[in-house]
């Protein structure tokens, strides 16, 4: 099974019948040992008789479940690009654990059609570990940075690595700021929008 046929399914029925307006799973990963999932709860409006569901917007939900440092939500907002891709960042040690989406246009869906969304995530540093982007990427990874290390209660070891007293880049990767130059708001700002390079999920959309 590849990861690219990985997908979840969200039904919007359940929201539509006045239920406990339910939170859906919509992402998992795990970062410096944390194992953290983010739940989505939909705020959505029909009309035409019931046969068309406006999705206004989308309340998440981070949850920590296994792990010493808690993960939160990053100091930006989450946003959509294009039709189909949703944004949004995350740091360790971040004491933030519900953000919302809203849609200036809301997304449409019809009854018993769906509608595919990709959630990417972008991980940014720990505080004390901020880096210029452009410089970071400049830089040789094999090689010891001069700065000291930075007092911090905790080490950030996704961005990082040490050896002894002397500590060193890792290498990017997807879905970490800074890899292949991209930020949220590069992202936010580039149009044509790029393709995903962040680490992402896929959900489709359901409305009966």
């Amino acid at each position: 099974m590849k990861n690219s046929n990985l997908m979840t399914s969200v039904d919007l029925t359940l929201t539509d019948k006045k239920m406990d307006n339910p939170y859906h799973f919509i992402y998992g990963s795990n970062l410096y040992g944390t194992l953290f999932g983010v739940f989505g709860q939909f705020e959505i409006e029909t009309t035409g008789d019931g046969n068309v569901c406006l999705v206004k917007k989308i309340h998440m939900d981070l949850v920590n479940y296994k792990g010493l440092i808690n993960i939160g939500f990053s100091k930006h907002t989450p946003f959509i690009k294009g039709r189909k891709n949703i944004y949004f960042g995350v740091k360790g040690g971040r004491r933030e654990y519900q953000k919302t989406i809203k849609f200036k246009d809301p997304l449409v869906i019809k009854k018993h059609e769906r509608l595919p969304l990709v959630f990417n995530r972008m991980l940014y540093p720990i505080k004390g570990f901020e880096f210029d982007i452009k410089k970071r990427n400049k830089r040789d990874n094999n090689k010891e940075l001069k700065k000291p290390i930075p007092k911090t209660r905790v080490f950030d070891t996704e961005f990082q690595y040490r050896s002894g007293s002397g500590y060193y880049d890792s290498e990017l990767r997807p879905g970490m700021l800074g890899y292949n130059g991209l930020s949220l708001e590069s992202i936010r700002n580039t149009m044509p929008f790029p393709s995903p390079r962040c680490h992402h999920s896929k959900v489709s959309l359901f409305f009966a």
